[in-house]
Protein backbone atom coordinates (compact mmCIF):
# COMPACT_ATOMS: atom_id res chain seq x y z
CA UNK A 1 0.00 0.00 0.00
CA UNK A 2 1.52 3.31 -0.97
CA UNK A 3 1.56 6.37 1.27
CA UNK A 4 -0.36 9.15 -0.42
CA UNK A 5 -0.19 12.82 0.48
CA UNK A 6 -3.56 12.42 2.21
CA UNK A 7 -2.20 9.60 4.38
CA UNK A 8 0.88 11.60 5.38
CA UNK A 9 -1.35 14.52 6.38
CA UNK A 10 -3.56 12.12 8.35
CA UNK A 11 -0.58 10.74 10.27
CA UNK A 12 0.55 14.25 11.14
CA UNK A 13 -2.95 15.21 12.32
CA UNK A 14 -3.22 12.05 14.41
CA UNK A 15 0.02 12.93 16.18
CA UNK A 16 -1.30 16.39 16.97
CA UNK A 17 -4.55 14.91 18.33
CA UNK A 18 -2.61 12.59 20.65
CA UNK A 19 -0.50 15.47 21.91
CA UNK A 20 -3.57 17.61 22.58
CA UNK A 21 -5.47 14.81 24.34
CA UNK A 22 -2.64 14.39 26.82
CA UNK A 23 -3.52 17.76 28.39
CA UNK A 24 -7.29 17.78 27.76
CA UNK A 25 -9.90 17.76 30.52
CA UNK A 26 -11.33 14.34 31.49
CA UNK A 27 -13.99 13.15 29.07
CA UNK A 28 -17.62 13.30 30.18
CA UNK A 29 -20.58 10.98 29.59
CA UNK A 30 -23.70 12.89 28.52
CA UNK A 31 -27.01 11.04 28.78
CA UNK A 32 -29.92 11.66 26.41
CA UNK A 33 -33.41 10.62 27.49
CA UNK A 34 -36.44 12.30 25.92
CA UNK A 35 -38.38 12.07 29.21
CA UNK A 36 -35.92 11.84 32.10
CA UNK A 37 -33.09 13.93 30.63
CA UNK A 38 -30.76 15.51 31.53
CA UNK A 39 -30.64 16.08 27.77
CA UNK A 40 -34.03 15.64 26.08
CA UNK A 41 -32.60 15.62 22.53
CA UNK A 42 -29.43 14.39 20.87
CA UNK A 43 -28.81 17.87 19.50
CA UNK A 44 -28.85 19.35 23.02
CA UNK A 45 -26.21 16.86 24.14
CA UNK A 46 -24.08 17.52 21.06
CA UNK A 47 -24.23 21.26 21.76
CA UNK A 48 -22.91 20.60 25.29
CA UNK A 49 -20.24 18.06 24.27
CA UNK A 50 -16.50 18.57 24.02
CA UNK A 51 -13.85 16.55 22.23
CA UNK A 52 -13.52 13.07 23.70
CA UNK A 53 -16.96 12.97 25.34
CA UNK A 54 -19.41 10.07 25.03
CA UNK A 55 -23.09 10.72 24.35
CA UNK A 56 -25.33 7.83 25.43
CA UNK A 57 -28.82 7.93 23.89
CA UNK A 58 -31.67 6.04 25.56
CA UNK A 59 -34.71 4.88 23.65
CA UNK A 60 -37.55 7.40 23.67
CA UNK A 61 -40.85 6.18 25.13
CA UNK A 62 -42.84 8.89 23.32
CA UNK A 63 -41.50 8.14 19.82
CA UNK A 64 -38.29 8.43 17.78
CA UNK A 65 -35.86 11.32 18.03
CA UNK A 66 -36.91 13.54 15.13
CA UNK A 67 -33.80 15.63 14.47
CA UNK A 68 -30.77 16.33 12.31
CA UNK A 69 -27.55 15.79 14.25
CA UNK A 70 -24.36 17.54 13.11
CA UNK A 71 -20.85 16.98 14.44
CA UNK A 72 -18.56 19.36 12.56
CA UNK A 73 -15.01 20.40 13.27
CA UNK A 74 -12.23 19.50 15.68
CA UNK A 75 -14.38 20.45 18.70
CA UNK A 76 -16.06 17.03 18.24
CA UNK A 77 -12.94 14.93 17.72
CA UNK A 78 -13.17 11.54 19.46
CA UNK A 79 -16.83 12.01 20.39
CA UNK A 80 -18.69 8.69 20.70
CA UNK A 81 -22.42 8.73 19.94
CA UNK A 82 -23.76 5.44 21.30
CA UNK A 83 -27.21 3.90 21.59
CA UNK A 84 -27.82 2.97 25.24
CA UNK A 85 -28.42 -0.71 24.46
CA UNK A 86 -24.67 -1.08 23.77
CA UNK A 87 -21.85 -1.19 26.30
CA UNK A 88 -19.95 2.06 25.81
CA UNK A 89 -16.69 0.41 26.85
CA UNK A 90 -16.95 -2.71 24.70
CA UNK A 91 -18.57 -1.36 21.52
CA UNK A 92 -15.36 -1.75 19.52
CA UNK A 93 -15.46 -5.52 19.99
CA UNK A 94 -19.09 -6.06 18.95
CA UNK A 95 -19.55 -9.05 16.69
CA UNK A 96 -21.47 -8.58 13.48
CA UNK A 97 -25.06 -9.70 13.50
CA UNK A 98 -28.49 -8.17 13.24
CA UNK A 99 -28.38 -5.02 15.38
CA UNK A 100 -31.36 -4.38 17.65
CA UNK A 101 -30.97 -0.76 18.74
CA UNK A 102 -33.28 0.89 21.24
CA UNK A 103 -32.58 4.49 20.21
CA UNK A 104 -34.34 5.48 16.97
CA UNK A 105 -33.64 8.60 14.90
CA UNK A 106 -36.38 9.47 12.40
CA UNK A 107 -35.88 12.08 9.69
CA UNK A 108 -39.53 12.42 8.67
CA UNK A 109 -40.37 15.99 7.66
CA UNK A 110 -36.79 17.22 8.04
CA UNK A 111 -34.34 18.52 5.42
CA UNK A 112 -30.86 17.11 5.84
CA UNK A 113 -29.21 13.85 6.77
CA UNK A 114 -30.06 12.36 10.15
CA UNK A 115 -26.39 12.45 11.21
CA UNK A 116 -23.64 14.45 9.51
CA UNK A 117 -19.99 14.09 10.54
CA UNK A 118 -17.67 16.64 8.90
CA UNK A 119 -14.07 17.63 9.44
CA UNK A 120 -13.61 15.48 12.56
CA UNK A 121 -11.19 12.82 13.77
CA UNK A 122 -12.17 9.53 15.45
CA UNK A 123 -15.91 10.04 15.86
CA UNK A 124 -17.99 6.89 16.50
CA UNK A 125 -21.68 6.29 15.71
CA UNK A 126 -22.78 2.99 17.22
CA UNK A 127 -26.07 1.29 17.96
CA UNK A 128 -28.89 3.36 16.44
CA UNK A 129 -31.87 2.76 14.21
CA UNK A 130 -32.33 5.31 11.43
CA UNK A 131 -35.64 5.73 9.61
CA UNK A 132 -36.86 7.99 6.81
CA UNK A 133 -33.65 10.03 6.60
CA UNK A 134 -33.16 12.21 3.51
CA UNK A 135 -30.92 12.60 1.68
CA UNK A 136 -28.83 10.18 3.80
CA UNK A 137 -29.05 8.44 7.13
CA UNK A 138 -25.35 8.92 7.93
CA UNK A 139 -23.20 11.37 5.95
CA UNK A 140 -19.42 11.52 6.41
CA UNK A 141 -17.50 14.42 4.86
CA UNK A 142 -13.74 15.13 4.99
CA UNK A 143 -13.40 13.03 8.13
CA UNK A 144 -10.62 10.88 9.60
CA UNK A 145 -11.01 7.54 11.41
CA UNK A 146 -14.81 7.60 11.77
CA UNK A 147 -16.50 4.39 12.99
CA UNK A 148 -20.10 3.65 11.92
CA UNK A 149 -21.01 0.33 13.50
CA UNK A 150 -23.96 -1.87 14.46
CA UNK A 151 -26.68 0.47 13.22
CA UNK A 152 -29.98 -0.44 11.57
CA UNK A 153 -30.78 1.86 8.65
CA UNK A 154 -34.16 1.43 6.95
CA UNK A 155 -36.48 3.23 4.56
CA UNK A 156 -33.99 5.91 3.46
CA UNK A 157 -35.28 8.16 0.63
CA UNK A 158 -31.68 8.60 -0.50
CA UNK A 159 -28.45 6.76 0.43
CA UNK A 160 -28.08 4.79 3.65
CA UNK A 161 -24.45 5.67 4.43
CA UNK A 162 -22.52 8.14 2.26
CA UNK A 163 -18.83 8.91 2.77
CA UNK A 164 -17.20 11.74 0.81
CA UNK A 165 -13.42 12.26 1.00
CA UNK A 166 -13.16 10.13 4.13
CA UNK A 167 -9.88 8.62 5.32
CA UNK A 168 -9.82 5.33 7.23
CA UNK A 169 -13.59 5.22 7.76
CA UNK A 170 -14.76 1.96 9.34
CA UNK A 171 -18.30 1.04 8.24
CA UNK A 172 -18.97 -2.20 10.04
CA UNK A 173 -21.77 -4.60 10.96
CA UNK A 174 -24.65 -2.35 9.89
CA UNK A 175 -27.99 -3.50 8.51
CA UNK A 176 -28.95 -1.23 5.60
CA UNK A 177 -32.26 -1.90 3.89
CA UNK A 178 -34.82 -0.26 1.64
CA UNK A 179 -32.70 2.72 0.56
CA UNK A 180 -34.04 4.46 -2.55
CA UNK A 181 -30.48 4.83 -3.90
CA UNK A 182 -27.27 3.03 -2.87
CA UNK A 183 -27.13 1.31 0.48
CA UNK A 184 -23.52 2.40 1.09
CA UNK A 185 -21.66 4.84 -1.17
CA UNK A 186 -18.00 5.83 -0.85
CA UNK A 187 -16.75 8.74 -2.97
CA UNK A 188 -13.08 9.77 -3.09
CA UNK A 189 -12.28 7.83 0.06
CA UNK A 190 -8.96 6.34 1.07
CA UNK A 191 -7.91 3.38 3.23
CA UNK A 192 -11.49 2.77 4.38
CA UNK A 193 -13.15 -0.52 5.31
CA UNK A 194 -16.72 -1.60 4.55
CA UNK A 195 -17.09 -4.91 6.35
CA UNK A 196 -19.66 -7.26 7.80
CA UNK A 197 -22.69 -5.27 6.64
CA UNK A 198 -26.00 -6.72 5.47
CA UNK A 199 -27.29 -4.55 2.61
CA UNK A 200 -30.56 -5.40 0.90
CA UNK A 201 -33.37 -4.05 -1.24
CA UNK A 202 -31.57 -0.85 -2.20
CA UNK A 203 -32.89 1.05 -5.21
CA UNK A 204 -29.43 1.06 -6.80
CA UNK A 205 -26.19 -0.78 -5.95
CA UNK A 206 -25.85 -2.31 -2.51
CA UNK A 207 -22.31 -0.98 -2.04
CA UNK A 208 -20.60 1.36 -4.50
CA UNK A 209 -17.08 2.80 -4.46
CA UNK A 210 -16.36 5.58 -6.93
CA UNK A 211 -13.99 8.45 -7.54
CA UNK A 212 -15.94 11.62 -8.30
CA UNK A 213 -12.86 13.86 -8.47
CA UNK A 214 -10.02 12.64 -10.74
CA UNK A 215 -7.62 15.13 -9.15
CA UNK A 216 -8.14 13.60 -5.70
CA UNK A 217 -8.60 9.93 -6.51
CA UNK A 218 -9.87 7.06 -4.41
CA UNK A 219 -7.46 4.38 -3.25
CA UNK A 220 -6.80 1.39 -1.02
CA UNK A 221 -10.33 0.75 0.22
CA UNK A 222 -11.53 -2.68 1.33
CA UNK A 223 -14.96 -4.30 0.94
CA UNK A 224 -14.91 -7.46 3.01
CA UNK A 225 -17.37 -9.99 4.42
CA UNK A 226 -20.58 -8.21 3.44
CA UNK A 227 -23.90 -9.86 2.57
CA UNK A 228 -25.62 -8.28 -0.46
CA UNK A 229 -29.19 -9.35 -1.24
CA UNK A 230 -31.98 -8.27 -3.54
CA UNK A 231 -30.56 -4.87 -4.48
CA UNK A 232 -31.89 -3.31 -7.67
CA UNK A 233 -28.35 -2.64 -8.90
CA UNK A 234 -25.26 -4.78 -8.56
CA UNK A 235 -24.40 -6.01 -5.08
CA UNK A 236 -20.99 -4.32 -5.21
CA UNK A 237 -19.76 -1.84 -7.83
CA UNK A 238 -16.11 -0.81 -8.01
CA UNK A 239 -15.82 2.29 -10.17
CA UNK A 240 -12.84 4.56 -10.92
CA UNK A 241 -10.84 3.35 -7.92
CA UNK A 242 -7.21 2.30 -7.42
CA UNK A 243 -5.95 -0.76 -5.55
CA UNK A 244 -9.18 -1.72 -3.79
CA UNK A 245 -9.66 -5.11 -2.13
CA UNK A 246 -12.96 -6.98 -2.53
CA UNK A 247 -12.88 -10.13 -0.41
CA UNK A 248 -15.20 -12.85 0.94
CA UNK A 249 -18.49 -11.12 0.19
CA UNK A 250 -21.67 -13.09 -0.48
CA UNK A 251 -24.32 -12.17 -3.03
CA UNK A 252 -27.87 -13.24 -3.80
CA UNK A 253 -30.41 -12.00 -6.36
CA UNK A 254 -28.96 -8.57 -7.08
CA UNK A 255 -29.70 -6.73 -10.34
CA UNK A 256 -27.59 -4.50 -12.56
CA UNK A 257 -24.71 -5.82 -14.65
CA UNK A 258 -23.80 -8.55 -12.14
CA UNK A 259 -23.67 -9.36 -8.45
CA UNK A 260 -20.10 -7.98 -8.48
CA UNK A 261 -19.21 -5.42 -11.15
CA UNK A 262 -15.68 -4.06 -11.59
CA UNK A 263 -15.92 -1.21 -14.06
CA UNK A 264 -13.44 -0.51 -16.84
CA UNK A 265 -11.94 2.54 -15.09
CA UNK A 266 -10.98 0.55 -11.98
CA UNK A 267 -7.22 0.09 -11.52
CA UNK A 268 -5.67 -2.94 -9.84
CA UNK A 269 -8.74 -4.16 -7.97
CA UNK A 270 -8.08 -7.43 -6.14
CA UNK A 271 -11.22 -9.61 -5.89
CA UNK A 272 -10.67 -12.76 -3.82
CA UNK A 273 -12.94 -15.45 -2.41
CA UNK A 274 -16.29 -13.85 -3.21
CA UNK A 275 -19.42 -15.98 -3.52
CA UNK A 276 -21.01 -14.30 -6.54
CA UNK A 277 -23.12 -17.21 -7.70
CA UNK A 278 -21.19 -17.01 -10.99
CA UNK A 279 -22.31 -13.42 -11.56
CA UNK A 280 -19.10 -11.37 -11.78
CA UNK A 281 -18.53 -8.72 -14.45
CA UNK A 282 -14.90 -7.60 -14.74
CA UNK A 283 -14.39 -4.83 -17.29
CA UNK A 284 -10.99 -3.78 -15.94
CA UNK A 285 -7.89 -5.15 -17.62
CA UNK A 286 -5.71 -4.52 -14.57
CA UNK A 287 -7.78 -6.29 -11.93
CA UNK A 288 -6.80 -9.55 -10.27
CA UNK A 289 -9.44 -12.22 -9.67
CA UNK A 290 -8.94 -15.43 -7.68
CA UNK A 291 -11.03 -18.05 -5.89
CA UNK A 292 -14.35 -16.39 -6.69
CA UNK A 293 -17.35 -18.66 -7.25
Amino acid sequence: MRLSANRLIHLALSALVLMASATAAPAAVLVVDCVAGPYPTIGAAVAAAFAGDTIVVHGCSTGPYNENVILAGAAYDRVRLVGASFDIEDYGALACGLPEPAAVIDGSGLAGSCITVQGTTSVSIVGFEFQNCAPHAVHLIDDLDTVVKANRIVRTPGIGIRALQSFNAQILCNLVGLSDAEGILLLDTEASLVGGNLVGRSGAAGIMLQSANPDRGSINNEVCGNDLRNNAGAGVVIGCETEDQVERNSFAANGGMANLWIQACAVATDAVGNDTGGSLQNDSGSSSLSDNS
